[in-house]
Formats: structure tokens, sequence, C-alpha cells
């Protein structure tokens, strides 16, 4: 265990920073070196800008399919293109609203991430002084580091993979599962394989998103003697959670361990990893010196009109914003498709990721978006005592009128209660949550219907999508019943 006074040092010197103003100007600025001798530079004319204003009027806003070219040149070998040189290796997106990208990693990012997980692990020790985290073990429960190769050899992997396989080599020494472990492709052989390997050992920390990290907890305890489990978990201390609202979780998670865990819910995506969520809020706080931040009014964007690119300490309270980033994979302002709410503005603004930009169920204008759809399970799964692992919602359009139709894996607290009651009570909690939804269902739309799927389906039907199965969150919105209903044939559940 380090003494109490390295954790005050480590949180002291790895704290965020508190003041974005000059961060971002120096992020920017660092990244727009490292694509000093790029197509994209030239093409822009970003060669001797000196200023932020300067580059907003030089570099336009970029959707995926503005790069997509830049990006399947970079698969091919070409250098030079939107950075200095040639990608490390190409992260795949989870490819939740859409087809997979793969978008290219180079060396700065990985220096990115590695500052931004030092950020977290400060953010923790501020608060909790007397930490074992530094020196002890860590399991990180992530997707695969080596999936395919691009034309050029170059290979493709899942981001959070991808930064297990890059930690710095202390932390590598102390970290599972392994390497060889982390790759292996059948979700089940992978997840026996960790537990072998953790077993006998005590683990301090562990990185995952929520339901991924509660089925391997319940998988891990189901294996393990009750010895070995509670030597494996007697010094947890603190769930590095990302992906899904973790809160759904919580309470089975701690029910499983046997004893209260700290969470610390961090804000990621394929192109960095980008804030961290303050604890007992809902209210999230983004890393500024690394990756450059714009934001561009939602009404806007809706409108096409892509000039107001706001900067962070710029913004209004209560406004939504889409967020824009360039984050060293290229010099160019690229929007990731998060939509944020100005929760406090100011020189340290704080958010609240509110939805998508391109993945709401929109049926008549009502607009229901992924947190809404989240905050509904967590709400009626404290009033029941018990969540599903995994769900999603999707729109059928069979009938008079089209209806929201939840999928949810088994799960015996809410399958007690008559069918009928489950989709009146998920109707109402969707309207407290989005006033929109109550405007449309009972006259345009339906009242919603519940199917109950078997445990692991949602795994299965990730696969048959060419995803990572049990290693890669699940979108929590399908926009058609059609995606799923091959699927339901066999597996579905109905009372």
């Amino acid at each position: 265990m380090f003494h109490p006074s390295a954790n005050r040092v480590f949180a002291r010197w790895f704290s965020p920073s508190d003041n974005p103003d000059r961060d971002q100007d120096r992020a920017l600025h660092r990244i727009l070196r490292g694509a000093s001798k790029t197509e994209i530079a030239r093409k822009f004319g970003l060669h001797g800008v000196r200023s932020v204003k300067e580059y907003q009027e030089r570099c336009p806003l970029h959707h995926y399919d503005d790069i997509k070219a830049y990006w399947q040149r970079l698969e091919r070998g070409e250098a030079d293109v939107v950075f200095n040189g040639t990608p490390t290796c190409f992260a795949l997106s989870s490819g939740t609203t859409g087809a997979r990208k793969r978008i290219p990693v180079n060396d700065f990012l990985f220096v990115s991430y590695g500052k931004a997980q030092n950020n977290l692990l400060a953010v923790h020790l501020a608060e909790h002084c007397d930490s074992r985290l530094l020196g002890s073990k860590i399991l990180l429960i992530t997707g695969r580091s080596r999936i395919a190769e691009t034309p050029a050899g170059v290979v493709c992997g899942l981001m959070s993979g991808i930064a297990l396989e890059r930690l710095n080599p202390i932390l590598k020494k102390r970290a599972f599962p392994t390497i060889k472990t982390l790759n292996i492709v059948d979700w089940d052989e992978k997840v026996r394989t960790m537990v072998r390997e953790i077993t006998g050992h005590k683990i301090a920390y562990v990185f995952g998103i929520p339901s991924i990290l509660l089925a391997f907890l319940n998988f891990t305890k189901q294996t393990m003697t009750s010895d070995e489990f509670r030597y494996f978990s007697e010094h947890l201390e603190v769930c590095f959670v990302s992906g899904v609202d973790f809160q759904i979780y919580r309470d089975a998670i701690c029910s499983t361990l046997a004893k209260e865990v700290d969470f610390l819910n961090f804000y990621a995506a394929s192109e960095a990893m980008m804030g961290y969520q303050l604890s007992g809020t809902s209210f999230f706080r983004l890393f500024t010196d690394r990756v450059f931040f714009e934001f561009l009014p939602f009404t806007e964007y809706q409108q096409g009109r892509y000039d107001s690119r706001h900067l962070i300490t710029e913004l209004s309270e209560g406004e939504e914003y889409v967020l824009l980033v360039t984050n060293g994979s290229g010099a160019f302002s690229y929007v990731i498709g998060d939509v944020l709410r100005c929760a406090k503005g100011g020189r340290i603004p704080l958010f609240e990721l509110v939805g998508r930009t391109n993945m709401t169920l929109n049926v008549m204008s009502e607009k229901t978006t992924i947190q809404a759809v989240e905050r509904v399970v967590g709400a009626l799964s404290k009033e029941l005592g018990e969540s599903p692992e995994e769900f999603v919602l999707t729109v059928k359009r069979e009938g008079a009128r089209p209806k929201y139709v939840w999928v949810l894996e088994e799960c015996r607290a809410w399958q007690q209660r008559p069918l009928g009651w489950l989709e009146n009570r998920l109707d109402e909690l969707l309207c407290e949550h989005n006033e929109s939804y109550a405007n449309y269902v009972g006259s345009q739309l339906g009242s919603c219907e519940v199917l109950f799927v078997d445990a692991g389906f949602f795994q299965s039907w990730l696969c048959a999508r060419g995803a990572e199965g049990g290693q890669q969150k699940l979108p929590r919105i399908v926009p058609e019943f059609s995606e799923v209903k091959d699927y339901l044939r066999v597996t579905v559940t109905t009372r």
C-alpha cells in the first residue's frame, strides 16, 4: 500500500487542469504542429495559423463522410494525409449509429489516453488519500486490440483493447488480462481464461462497461470458491466505468461483491477519452489539455448552419450543443455525434450528455434519446429491486399505429409483474422523461410492447451484426424492429 502522501502528490500532479482557455489554445497548436506536413494542412491553409479564430475561419466542420476518403488512404499505407506520418493502428468504432468506422490512431492519441487515465486516477485519489490503487493489480474488461488488418497490414482493434496493449510497462505488469487473453475471439472462452488468470490475486480497481462488468463478476462468483472470490474482491475499491449509465447496475454490482465500492464514470469515444462524471451528480467535466473542443448549438446544427462554433468558456447554461473535436488524428473539426447540454457555464463548465445527432427514436417528432431510455429502465429497476442486464428500445411499425417495443433480457422481478402493468408503467415513466412522447402515445403512437429474451441473446445478436459480442456496448436504441425481428423468432419468451 502506498503512503497517503504519495497519493496526494499523484493527485496534485495529475489532477485535471483548471485553466481551459490556456489548455485549449496549447492543445490546438500542438495538434496543428503534428499535421504540419499534411495534405489537409495544405488544403485548408493551416500553416501559420496563430489563433483559434484563424483555425475556425480556415478549417470547416467535418462529418465522417467528409474525411472517410482520407482515412481510407491511410488504410492503404499513405503517409502525411491528415497527420504527419502513418497510423500506429486503427480503432474500430462501436457501430451503434451505423457502419463501423476505422479511426486512425497515432502516438499523439496514445499519449492523450495515458494522460486522461492519470487524470481519472488523480480524481479518485484526491478524494481517497488512503487508497490502495497505486501499486495494486488492476483488471480491464475490454474488447480485442487485434481484430483485423488494413490493406497495408496495419492492425485494427477496439480502442479499449488498444489502450490496454499500449499501457506503460509499469502498469502493464500489474494489469489483467494478458495480451494473449485479451485477443481471444470467443467471449465465453475469454471470460473463463480471465477468471483463471485473476484467481489468487487481489484487484484494486476495474475498468469496463457496467453491464459487462456485472456479468463478469457474476460469472466469477459462480466459478471461484467463496474464499477465492473474497480474496479477489476484498481490496476492490473503485470501478472505472463507461459506455452506458452505471446507476442502473450499481446496486447489483455491489450486491455481487457483497461490499460498497466507488464508481467513476468516464466519458470516452473511439476518438478520445474526453472527460469524467463528477461524483454524486449527472454532470461531466471535460479534459481540456489534449483535445480541442468546439460547440455548435444543436438547433443551428439541425438547420444545417455550421458557423457558430463556440469555445468551451463561451457557452450558455441550459443550451444544447453538438460536440466537435480536433483530437490529433487529423487537423479538422470533427462531429463525433454527441449532443451535450451545458449544465453550468463559466470558466470550468459542466455538461450532461443528452443524446446523439442521429440516434433518437423519432417516429412522430418525439425525439426519445438514449439517456431517456436508460433513465426509464433505471427508475423501474429501482422500483422493482432488480435490473435487466441488457435491453434495447426499438419501433414496430405494423398495424394502424407504430409503437415502441422494449426488448429486455430475462429479469425475474420484472417478469413476475403482469405484462400489461409493465407496459403501462414503462409508458408512464417514458412520458416523465420525455414530454414529447407523452404528446403522441395513445394517439399517433400505440402503447408500448414488452418482449423478454433469453440471457445471452444480445451477445449473439451483436456477433451476428459483426460486432464484438460481450466485449462491446449495446446500442440502447435500434431504429427499426426488423433489425432484431429475425433473431427474436427463436429466442423470444413472452407470457
